[in-house]
């Protein structure tokens, strides 16, 4: 009869209650033990966030006023680079250009060679 009166729903839900009581009061006492270390550790982070917003303020100033200056610059740039892209263009033209004048000497000479080896 014992064990029966150990296995009711009342009593299994009561001793899961007890438990869960100790885990919280268990709880409860490690925070307030380790409070005397966190509430500093609090206090230094919420100063830290603090001036980091503080100083977040003129950065964003300085932000705004390069982007204004960086604006006009950022279109030169795209115009500067078109024109290098042209440029690599023209010098990538004429170096082809130059390397087939070379090829086409290169083998008028071979001819001149030839005729003159068989004294033509």
């Amino acid at each position: 009869m014992g064990l029966k009166f150990l296995l009711t729903p009342q009593v299994i839900s009561g001793i899961i209650l007890l438990g869960m009581l100790i885990l919280t009061i268990r709880s409860i006492l490690l925070y307030t033990r380790h409070l005397s270390e966190l509430q500093p550790r609090l206090h230094h982070l919420d100063r830290e966030v603090n001036r980091r917003q503080e100083s977040m303020a003129d950065r964003k100033k300085v932000v705004a006023t390069l982007a204004l200056a960086l604006a006009p610059l950022q279109e030169r740039e795209q115009s500067l680079r078109s024109y290098y892209e042209e440029l690599r263009n023209i010098e990538a033209e004429e170096e082809k250009r130059a390397l087939a004048q070379q090829q086409v000497y290169e083998a008028e000479k071979k001819v001149r060679i030839a005729r003159k080896n068989l004294g033509i």
